[in-house]
This record gives C-alpha cells, structure tokens and sequence, in this order.
C-alpha cells in the first residue's frame, strides 16, 4: 500500500530539569514516524548565551536545519530497509 510522504513538521520548546531548564525539539518525519529529541541547555536570560548554551532562536535553527534534511532525506536513521526479525 503506497502511503503519502507528508512535509516534515515540528517545534521547539524548553523543559526545566535539576541541572536547569533544557531544549527539546519534537517533530514528526516524512513516513509519519515522531521524534523527540534533547537540544541542549537552555538560555533564558537576557544577553548572550555562554558557549554550549542555545536560546529559542538557535534551537529554532537547530530544528529547521533537521527538518530540510529531513525532506531531502539525508536525516540519519531515515533509511528503512523493510527488514523483519523472526
């Protein structure tokens, strides 16, 4: 049964854990899969974020640069063998 590719989506959003509040971005792939992975750590003061530290707008692009793989599909992990385990 041939099923649609539908155009990749997702968003961003942060989440507070001890070590302070994390990034996490959910998005759904081409073949309908979902995926929730950590970003990194959140800014979420004014100014400039220490290194290693993402603000909305850099975890933003973060996603965006992961879905436009995604509809090229050269996203790792993409690749679907239809192998089955007995």
């Amino acid at each position: 049964m041939f099923v649609p590719a539908r155009a990749p989506t997702g968003h961003v959003f942060p989440v507070d854990r001890n070590g302070g509040p994390v990034w996490y971005a959910k998005y759904r792939l081409p073949d309908g899969r979902q995926v929730q992975r950590k970003i990194g750590p959140a800014w979420t003061e004014r100014g400039r974020p220490p290194h290693g530290y993402l603000t909305k707008r850099t975890a933003e692009a973060w996603l965006r640069d992961v879905l436009d793989k995604a509809r090229r599909g050269t996203l790792p992990g993409m690749l679907r063998t239809g192998a089955t385990f007995a």
